[in-house]
């Protein structure tokens, strides 16, 4: 999360003070601040997660349908899909290109190994 802009203001919910505007970065300083506030989540427009990479598989709970697998670029066609699946969170890679690089997910998608669904439960 550091190093990522903010895309709203992000404000503490007990004081209801703003701990980093929209548009600013995520420094350190600002990072402890979220902590001390007891926010461990921050809701990002739908628009700028596209081009971004999913962190974990998104899994439909109600079904256990994977709906998309780990390393997958987010589309709108996926983002699509989660809405209409009522999915309300999924993890997402941060590659920044400067404090974290794409390599290890780029060797992923290079060198993809196909597993069944119960080969991919015993890694999670």
């Amino acid at each position: 999360m550091v190093g990522q802009k903010a895309t709203s203001d992000i404000v503490d919910p007990e004081t209801h003070k703003l701990i980093v505007k929209k548009h600013r970065r995520i420094t350190e300083g600002v990072y402890k601040r979220l902590e001390l506030a007891k926010i461990n989540t921050i809701p990002i427009e739908m628009e700028d997660l596209i081009g971004k990479y999913l962190a974990e598989d998104v899994i439909d709970s109600g079904t256990g349908e994977v709906v998309a697998e780990a390393n997958e670029e987010v589309t709108e066609k996926l983002l699509e899909t989660v809405n209409e699946k009522k999915i309300e969170t999924f993890e997402i890679l941060f590659i920044d290109n400067i404090n974290v690089s794409s390599s290890l997910r780029d060797t992923l998608v290079m060198d993809k190994i196909e597993l069944s669904r119960e080969e991919r439960k015993n890694f999670r």
